[in-house]
């Protein structure tokens, strides 16, 4: 098994984080933060999009997989050894999310803000 290696920043961000930066960047959008639902009711949204998705023969958007997995991670790395031994030195979380967005925006046609 290839083993890789993955740069990141030390400190995970929330989605609701990255939208309030999303709605500073981008005001046109109008875009509003995301309501919080509860956990049984996202349980029982999956379960029902994973029915659909049997049917269907598709993949369903949300699993129940996903939610045990996902639910609450706030990922945060140790990063010690990327800054020793590769002498990597990453921008803030914010600034770093605040950059890919104004790239996106600026050479990603579908994510386009005028």
């Amino acid at each position: 098994m290839a083993k890789g290696i993955l740069l990141a920043n030390e400190k995970g961000m929330s989605l609701k984080q990255t939208t309030q930066i999303a709605m500073e960047l981008f005001p046109k959008l109008n875009i509003k933060l995301p309501m919080a639902v509860p956990k049984p009711m996202l349980y029982i949204i999956a379960w029902f999009m994973e029915i659909g998705g049997k049917a269907t023969g598709t993949a369903p958007l949300l699993s129940s997989t996903d939610l045990a997995m996902f639910s609450g991670l706030m990922p945060d790395f140790d990063i010690s050894k990327s800054k020793m031994e590769l002498g990597f030195s990453p921008k803030n979380t914010n600034q770093t999310v605040t950059d890919a967005m104004i790239y996106l925006n600026k050479n990603d046609r579908r994510f386009l803000v005028k």
